[in-house]
């Protein structure tokens, strides 16, 4: 059982909101062969007791590996970089690299042009490294380009000699060590350049790496043992040692991967003024800000900021703004960047919209204020030109309008000055439930996925969550303060709105939805893509009839490696996993497929391989083997399936002629069966349908789809269940064959597909009841002249040796009197 560590369950009890600890990390370390390509290796550390597992080589294709020196996580998207060596010198040839800690396959990105000793990624991305004592301008600091590896100088740092290693830490401050006999440890600014001694150690270090979920640096040093460092005094924790898991080899780097904090960002109004029109992040624990840049647009001055959200199914952040000295009536749609503050125009808004939010499918909504044509009314708005079509008034309150969605799907709504009104509404079906009042008009409002809580700014900068049962507020810190001569307009989580499966969004047979993992924490496993601790999002599926399904990430938003996993409970895990796939769609994107039971929901997962992020395009479909080049695998028995939707791409044939003529089986779907003995195999439809289904049969003849004539095709040959079909023919273990199933004149719906095999040695006893199926029918007729017909030997029901007349007279001799009896 894992234990919450003490300092940070202690920070969980006294926040004010939900803290959520069950983050997913893995710590990475790589090691120094020193010379030899079998020790040179990348692998997992258990941050608890320093046992390593998942050891592989570093290989980098056309190279030899045989040191590596440095490794770190970049934040934004948990890559790992590496400098490597590929040279026997000892200070020559290192090389930055990614790396991919399944395989061990290095990406080379260029030559370092000195003896880098260790790299560290900022927060902002930007990649710093310190050259070793052995180089030419050691102990300096230097970004390093990601693009080509080019190395621009920062400053030096001097202290100490050998083992120097960096990390960076969310406060903003590099901490470095440096030093062997004595290892020094200082904190640097690298903004300003200042160098804060904290304390030494002994034992030379040579890894550092920050986890943000343990709140807590980490070292290893000379002889590979692990520590903790207290970044007030410098004095290291043991926590365990590796040097006997690493024989002839050193360990040299400490990478944490894990999941990106989701960004709360805001926007202020800022009456006129420009520079106090500002976008920034907000911390949803106080209400500090940080990252605070105006918000411009080339050519227009923007003096107001009205509202901000943030798109579900990429994280963009979506904004209304007012240029200086533009009437209240003139607000424009922009999106906006947080890093750079430039807003991007969409249109221009038909009236003084005063707040925005996205439903999870991607509408964006928003509210006309009270200083507006339409006030307290709610509109669709386009995200393609800013248009905007009314929804329906909501009416309740005055000024103060500000609405976000919740997973649950509902609006929320705050309206009202001196007392603000806190409804639900549902944009359905128009119904607004009043929940409570609070005091102080709202201006913001936002959920939060990750923390699994609504919050709320008022007109006086105040961050409150809010509860949704009553609509009572909660103090969380005053941004007041930090925002001068503007108040906060906007509440934007940018991570996903399902990203706890306990959130996820239904999706319905033939729908596509876009989404991200960008921000998303972890809450699934599977058995497949390495994908247990991966970012995941959510989504439910109920199927209205008994079929295949197939979830497919494969499109062209799909922009990184993903994997779908679908699983019967929440949360998903591989305990009720039904499917998982990593790459069937075709170009890193998946299609889990699985025979889905109506009526029962079904949780899908979309995550990334190996923890990777990125967005996607998911389409839930029910015709997953709808081409003759894509069956699915039937086995003996039963199984349900479905046409509806489905096109034809088989080939008309004169043995599927049916009552009216048509040689085409249209509406089609594929299955393919392997034998599974020599004799009668029997493939129907026979069952309670809701359609009127048409059946053929091929041999499997490689890449010809399907080949040639069929080895039987039939329409209406199953008696009491008269629109179902069956198709008989002789069949060999381990033939495969190809089984088609579509519509007479097109028809679709939900059935069923039988399949069996039946040894040639186990022909019926009562030629009456041909077919076995315990009674005697139009079914026994067709099955018997299907057989006589291709000479089958269960046809030869007089027992004389030959297939002729003498058996049809013997048949119907006993069919017509409906049983057996002499």
């Amino acid at each position: 059982m894992s234990r919450t560590p003490i300092p940070i369950l202690v920070a969980c009890l006294l926040l004010t909101i939900a803290c959520s600890i069950a983050q997913a990390r893995t710590l990475y370390g790589i090691s120094n062969g020193f010379g030899n390509p079998a020790n040179t290796l990348i692998y997992q550390i258990n941050p608890a007791n320093g046992d390593l597992s998942n050891l592989v080589p570093v290989t980098m294709p056309g190279f030899i590996v045989n040191r590596a020196l440095s490794l770190t996580a970049r934040s934004s998207d948990n890559s790992l970089w590496a400098v490597v060596q590929v040279g026997p010198s000892s200070t020559a040839d290192r090389v930055l690299a990614t790396i991919d800690p399944a395989t061990g396959i290095a990406t080379p990105i260029g030559p370092l042009s000195d003896a880098v000793a260790t790299i560290a990624f900022r927060a902002d991305g930007t990649l710093y490294g310190v050259v070793g004592d052995g180089g030419i301008a050691r102990e300096t600091l230097f970004q390093i380009s990601t693009a080509n590896a080019s190395m621009t100088l920062a400053f030096a740092l001097g202290n100490g000699a050998d083992g120097e290693t960096i990390a960076f830490h969310p406060n903003g401050l590099m901490y470095h060590s440096s030093g062997n006999g004595t290892a020094f440890f200082e904190s640097v600014d690298v903004d300003t350049q200042v160098v804060t001694p904290i304390g030494t150690a002994s034992g030379e270090m040579f890894a550092m790496g920050y986890s943000r979920s343990l709140g807590q640096m980490f070292i290893s040093d000379i002889g590979s043992i692990l520590y903790t460092v207290d970044l007030t005094t410098g004095a290291r924790t043991l926590v365990g040692d590796m040097s006997d898991q690493l024989p002839n080899a050193d360990n040299r780097g400490i990478a944490f991967v894990e999941p990106i904090a989701a960004p709360l960002y805001g926007i202020s109004n800022g009456f006129g003024a420009p520079e106090n029109t500002r976008i920034y992040q907000i911390d949803p624990a106080n209400g500090d800000l940080s990252n605070i840049v105006p918000v411009t647009i080339p050519g227009v001055a923007v003096g107001r900021a009205l509202a901000l959200a943030a798109r579900p199914s990429d994280g963009s952040l979506w904004a209304v703004v007012q240029a200086v000295g533009a009437p209240n009536s003139e607000r424009m749609l922009v999106t906006v960047n947080p890093v750079t503050g430039v807003a991007n125009p969409v249109g221009v808004l038909g009236d003084a919209v005063a707040t925005l939010a996205f439903r999870a499918d991607g509408t964006l909504y928003g509210v006309v204020g009270d200083g507006g044509t339409a006030r307290e009314t709610l509109f669709r708005i386009s995200t393609a030109n800013a248009a905007m079509t009314v929804a329906f008034p909501l009416g309740n309150g005055a000024d103060g309008e500000t609405i976000a969605f919740h997973p649950n799907g509902l609006l929320y709504h705050s309206s009202g000055n001196g007392t603000a009104l806190f409804e639900s509404v549902n944009v359905d079906t128009q119904v607004v439930t009043p929940i409570g009042a609070a005091n102080s008009e709202a201006f913001a409002m936002g959920y939060s996925p990750a923390l699994h809580r609504m919050f709320i700014s008022d007109i006086s900068s105040r961050l409150y969550t809010v509860d949704l049962a009553t609509g009572a507020r909660t103090p969380v810190g005053d941004m007041a303060d930090q925002l001068g001569f503007a108040d906060n307009r906007g509440l934007a989580f940018v991570g996903p709105i399902n990203d706890s499966c306990a959130d996820a969004i239904p999706v319905a047979d033939g729908q596509t939805v876009f989404g991200h993992t960008t921000y998303a924490t972890n809450d699934g496993s599977a058995d497949c893509a390495a994908s247990e601790t991966s970012p995941d999002v959510w989504y439910t599926f109920v199927p209205d009839c008994t079929a295949f399904y197939a979830a497919s990430t494969s499109g062209a938003a799909t922009n990184y490696d993903t994997a779908v996993s679908v699983h019967t409970g929440c949360p998903g895990t591989v305990a009720n996993l039904v499917a998982c796939d990593d790459d069937a769609g075709g170009n890193l994107t998946s299609s889990a497929v699985f025979q889905g039971v109506a009526g029962q929901t079904y949780y899908i997962r979309v995550n990334g391989y190996n923890n990777l992020t990125g967005n996607f395009q998911m389409t839930v479909t029910g015709l997953p083997n709808d081409s003759c080049n894509r069956p699915i695998q039937v086995f003996d028995g039963t199984v349900g399936f479905s046409n509806r939707g489905a096109t034809t791409d088989g080939s008309p044939s004169g043995l599927c002629t049916d009552v009216s003529g048509e040689q085409q089986i249209l509406a089609d779907v594929w299955f393919y069966y392997f034998g599974t003995c020599d004799g009668q195999v029997e493939v129907s439809t026979c069952g309670p349908i809701g359609y009127d289904s048409k059946l053929a049969v091929y041999q499997y003849e490689g890449d010809i789809c399907p080949a040639g004539n069929p080895l039987g095709c039939n329409d209406d040959a199953c008696g009491v269940f008269g629109v179902s079909s069956r198709v008989t023919f002789q069949g060999t273990v381990g033939g495969i064959y190809i089984i088609r199933v579509g519509g007479y004149f097109g028809d679709v719906g939900c059935g069923v597909l039988n399949v069996s095999c039946t040894p040639d040695n186990s022909c019926a006893v009562c030629a009456a009841d041909y077919n076995q199926d315990g009674g005697v029918d139009g079914g026994d007729v067709a099955a018997f002249f299907l057989d006589w017909e291709n000479g089958l030997p269960c046809a030869d029901v007089n027992l004389d040796g030959g297939i002729d007349g003498a058996d049809v007279s013997f048949f119907y001799a006993f069919w017509e009197q409906g049983n057996c009896d002499s």
